[in-house]
């Protein structure tokens, strides 16, 4: 698959009238992914994530995705510029942070009344791998 760079608007008029690629180019699924993990890493990985080992169609599924992300980290995007800033400024609303709550009005909040298991003032958590 080639990524191009787009310049200008023209340029995107053209890109955009015919199509390039499609998605289904990206899931080629007769090409393994370069570096896959073995059975052992995958199970050693569920288990630290408090999941069941992963079933055969999982794996496809994620052999599938890797792949996928291996096409994706291929694109040369050497002069593009990275998005820095991702939502409007209009969608968001502006805080005022010049004049705080007193201090008398600000809720008290105990995150440990919200812990089902707790020793003195801190948080009980078990560990899934030993």
């Amino acid at each position: 698959m080639n990524c191009t760079k787009v310049l200008s608007k023209s340029e995107i008029k053209n890109l955009i009238a015919t199509p390039t690629w499609a998605v289904h180019d990206l899931f080629d699924n007769s090409l393994p992914p370069k570096h896959p993990p073995n059975a052992d890493e995958l199970n050693r990985l569920a288990k630290m994530s408090g999941l069941n080992p992963p079933s055969d169609t999982m794996k496809k599924a994620f052999y599938n995705q890797l792949r996928f992300v291996e096409v994706l980290r291929d694109c040369d995007t050497t002069e593009i510029e990275p998005v820095t800033k991702y939502v409007e400024e209009a969608i968001i609303p502006e805080v005022n942070m010049e004049q705080p709550l007193p201090i008398s009005q600000v809720p008290e909040w105990r995150p440990l009344n919200h812990s089902s298991k707790k020793s003195s003032e801190f948080y009980i958590v078990k560990s899934l791998v030993d």
